[in-house]
């Protein structure tokens, strides 16, 4: 959470960023394709690619945001239930450090006036999938 801090901080107010203010990127990478080609993915390009996730633009809703409300449409008496029931799956639920960001921005996001009034709740508990989070989804519809 502090490094995205961090990141948030280096954004000046007309939106551009300030480099200087950013904290230095994770490693870069090497992932083998096919034959001897070689993809290469900078350690800032890998940090930046899902905090679109996470980043709430003009009409834009961040994924903490689109989980409460959908969590605030459900009856009441289904809530406590629902934010210490959730499981993350899919290919981007396996990257280092997701499931904590959500559950991180979640509980930052319910301390907020839009959700603290309407959400009783401040923790979210968050479970294993049964599976390899990549493709828990499927199995479902497998049987």
């Amino acid at each position: 959470m502090e490094r995205a801090r961090l990141y948030q901080s280096a954004v000046t107010e007309d939106g551009a960023v300030d480099a200087s203010k950013l904290p230095p990127a994770p490693p870069d990478v090497d992932y083998p394709l096919d034959g001897n080609k070689i993809l290469h993915v900078s350690g800032r390009i890998r940090e930046t690619a899902t905090e679109v996730l996470f980043d709430q633009v003009e009409e834009e809703q961040a994924l903490p945001n689109l989980i409460l409300d959908a969590i605030l449409k459900c009856p009441i008496h289904a809530r406590k239930a629902l934010t210490q029931s959730i499981v993350v799956m899919g290919g981007t639920a396996m990257l280092p450090g997701f499931r904590h960001r959500l559950q991180m921005e979640l509980s930052d996001l319910a301390e907020s006036p839009k959700y603290r009034e309407r959400l009783a709740i401040r923790t979210f508990q968050f479970h294993d999938p049964p599976a390899k989070e990549n493709y828990t989804a499927w199995l479902g519809g497998n049987n």
